[in-house]
């Protein structure tokens, strides 16, 4: 289950289809061995990296900012249950919410400017990856989750004439956290916004 990180600003159609379908293949196919558990059985969310109560804030660079562009995040998880599969693997689930700018100027052509804001509220699953390989050290500080939502776009862009534009539709992140200490990550992301999307590296703190 580990995330795929999307690297690059696309606003082609075949990116944007491919994110959506990916994250939802990925939290449908847990939601639906999830719900064939009739027993609730207690889970070892307690050792988790993140777990049900869990609170984290993250910030970051898009990876277009690499590449002379204004391209930032920002968002917020919290963890809400959890549950079991194959009896042996805990897993949380939880709600996200997330936010990134993507600004581009150029005064040779006319003063041209590109400006967005991506918006998105979303349904999550985070996963421990000790509980796979729990014999190796480095893997008990790494954490994937996905999540798949809906998400809002607003975008500005002077070409010829001013042109504002807003778009709605479905958004998904899919991610890695890597602890250095119990409270901060490194957080690695891929996000779709219902429009955009980009690879991201920033810092998370667990409060």
């Amino acid at each position: 289950m580990m995330a795929m990180l999307v690297i690059g600003k696309t606003r082609g159609g075949c990116m944007k289809k491919f994110l959506v379908v990916v994250a939802a293949l990925l939290v449908l196919s847990v939601a639906g061995v999830a719900a064939q558990q009739v027993v609730a059985k207690p889970t070892a969310s307690g050792e988790d990296l993140f777990k049900p109560g869990s609170f984290s804030v993250q910030a970051g660079l898009g990876s277009a900012f690499f590449f002379g562009y204004v391209d930032v995040y920002g968002g917020a998880d919290l963890g809400l249950g959890s549950f079991l599969l194959g009896e042996t693997l805990p897993f949380t689930y939880g709600a996200a919410a997330r936010i990134s700018y993507w600004g581009w100027s150029n005064d040779v052509y006319s003063s041209y400017s590109y400006s967005d804001i991506g918006i998105a509220a979303l349904g999550t699953v985070h996963f421990s990856w000790k509980h796979v390989f729990p014999d190796v050290a480095w893997l008990e500080k790494l954490e994937s989750y996905v999540g798949l939502g809906l998400g809002a776009y607003i975008y500005t862009d002077t070409y010829y004439t001013t042109d504002n534009g807003f778009r709605f539709g479905f958004a998904s992140v899919e991610g890695n956290n890597y602890y250095l200490t119990p409270n901060i990550a490194i957080n690695f992301e891929g996000g779709y916004y219902g429009y955009g999307s980009s690879g991201r590296l920033g810092l998370l703190f667990k409060l």
